[in-house]
């Protein structure tokens, strides 16, 4: 064998992005919030860029092809209906509360140092290190946030929190604190008689303590705002239903209108004489007409794909969750005559306003089991009927996953047990012996 160098030719086909089509890419991903940034930033660095001035008419310069856009309202909050963040909420609290200055100092201390669920983070030691007062003062500054609204927080641990509550409603026990403190894992797994023989109680007495114990909230601090973000939806999309007959329309937020001042092309029209600046105009130009037609492609991907999805899932928006077909993103592919991995960046973060409620695009591609005739059951519609199924059983002779199994191949729906299992989990549902009621 010989080592040597030599030329060679050879052909082969790769694919090449160039920048625009990179940046075309990225604006097809980007959700309404991220594009109205993306498009600042463009105006900030593009000269030629402006927006465009709002007309009366929103019809005016929409392309033919879909419809008109619909004017954007209100922003819908995704996380958190209380805005307030637990922190806020006790802070309130505190500044009607009397005590001295360093009790107030330990207590502003401790509710800053709450987790997101309400729970204490440190000992009493430590903030008493932390903040240089007594270990009593502490103490006494901890019993004045745990006093407070809403009952559980500053609790150590989830029976400590338990209790907490119980005793703010004024139905604590000495039997009830003894359940919680000892069996609160039989409680969890429904073995009210395991607890009934170690108690010496009733089964029926027992029952309700159970019950009672089920309806307080672990973390009671989940219920506010959380202090790192606050995240809104806003609608790229809007369905209508005028007519008996649903009309997508798209929101004036799904592509921000922006143009070319004129003025720089009459002053690159017009600098024959300066070469340099004549490239740069070009140039800038250039940059503005691509991201000009990404946006308006934007928009059209977006409102065919939806218009698909609308007219594939039509039964849920006409009858509900239960009629949601199977979806896969070659279906929708194949029908807007795109690539998957085009359907894939623009459902991802898109959502749609129906009178159904707000969804992200996404939400209607689902996987399914089979049904009658060779069709699909998407898995949320076979949620929903083992979720029916469950509410209409005898609390005392639950159902087991085996016997919903049945009752749904019975219905036509091809779905084995440990499926059921699976999709009951994932709604948060107990099982058989968790849900048994004595």
């Amino acid at each position: 064998m010989s080592l040597g160098f030599e030329l060679t030719l050879e052909q082969t086909q790769k694919l090449a992005l160039t920048p625009e089509l990179i940046q075309s890419i990225k604006i097809l991903q980007l959700n309404s919030a991220e594009l109205e940034s993306f498009v600042e930033e463009q105006i900030m660095v593009n000269p030629v860029l402006e927006r465009e001035p709002e007309t009366k008419d929103d019809t005016q310069g929409v392309p033919s092809g879909y419809a008109r856009e619909r004017k954007q309202g209100v922003p819908f909050e995704t996380n958190d209906i209380n805005r307030i963040t637990l922190s806020e909420h006790l802070m309130f609290q505190l500044q009607f509360i009397k005590c001295g200055k360093k009790c107030s100092a330990a207590a502003r201390f401790i509710i800053e140092s709450l987790d997101d669920n309400g729970y204490m983070t440190l000992n009493p030691d430590e903030i008493a290190k932390a903040t240089d007062v007594s270990v009593q003062t502490v103490r006494a500054a901890l019993e004045i946030v745990r006093d407070m609204d809403p009952a559980g927080v500053g609790a150590f641990d989830i029976s400590d929190c338990l209790i907490l509550q119980l005793k703010a409603a004024g139905t604590y026990s000495e039997d009830k604190g003894r359940i919680i403190h000892e069996f609160l894992n039989e409680v969890a797994l429904n073995r009210l008689g395991q607890i009934s023989r170690a108690t010496g109680l009733q089964t029926g007495e027992i029952q309700n303590i159970v019950d009672e114990i089920r309806s307080l909230d672990p973390k009671p601090g989940r219920a506010f705002a959380s202090s790192d973000e606050t995240r809104y939806i806003v609608p790229d999309v809007y369905l209508e239903k005028e007519n008996g007959e649903y009309r997508v329309l798209l929101s004036e937020n799904s592509g921000p209108k922006i143009s070319i001042n004129s003025y720089y092309t009459d002053l690159m029209n017009d600098c024959m004489n300066d070469e340099q600046l004549k490239v740069y105009l070009s140039e800038k130009i250039k940059a503005a007409t691509w991201l000009i037609k990404s946006i308006e492609q934007r928009k059209k991907t977006i409102y065919n794909i939806a218009s698909a999805i609308v007219r594939y899932q039509q039964d849920f928006f006409e009858y509900g969750e239960k009629y949601l077909k199977p979806l896969v993103l070659r279906q929708i592919a194949e029908e807007t005559d795109v690539h998957e991995s085009t359907v894939s960046r623009t459902i991802n973060g898109k959502y749609i306003y129906t009178p159904k409620g707000v969804f992200e695009l996404k939400y209607f591609f689902t996987s399914g089991v089979a049904g009658n005739g060779g069709e699909g059951v998407s898995s949320n519609s076979v949620k929903m009927q083992i979720r029916e199924i469950i509410e209409a059983e005898n609390p005392s002779r639950p159902l087991s996953d085996q016997k919903i199994s049945d009752m749904l191949n019975s219905k036509g729906v091809e779905i084995s047990r440990r499926t059921v299992a699976k999709y009951r989990e994932e709604m948060g549902i107990f099982s058989s012996q968790q849900r048994k009621r004595y």
